[in-house]
């Protein structure tokens, strides 16, 4: 449930606003790549590579930290294999996330 001073009001537009996002991003990344686990995997370490790299040198870091905090704790296992794969490819993911996500969750 969203807090009472979130901008977001949950209702029908904003899960449809959601669904939009999602489908933009997946005929975007499908135009890229082919292989859907990677595509999900590759957006949340480019997208914490985008939001943090100026608190890490490296993706190893990144990964140490969302497994300190908790984050992704299922996926762990599948992002520790990006530590060693050049995921440079998959960084224009996050920029497109990071760049039209807010065209459909600004408030």
């Amino acid at each position: 449930m969203i807090s009472s001073d979130s901008p977001y009001e949950v209702n029908d537009m904003y899960y449809g606003d959601v669904k939009k996002l999602a489908d933009e991003f997946l005929e975007f990344a499908h135009s890229c790549f082919d292989d859907d686990e990677k595509i999900l995997e590759g957006l949340i370490v480019s997208v914490y590579w985008k939001l943090c790299c100026d608190k890490f040198s490296s993706l190893a870091q990144i990964i140490d930290y969302l497994e300190y905090i908790g984050d992704f704790n299922d996926q762990l296992p599948y992002l520790r294999k990006w530590e060693n794969t050049d995921f440079s490819p998959y960084l224009i993911l996050g920029d497109w996330f990071c760049k039209n996500a807010s065209k459909y969750l600004a408030s």
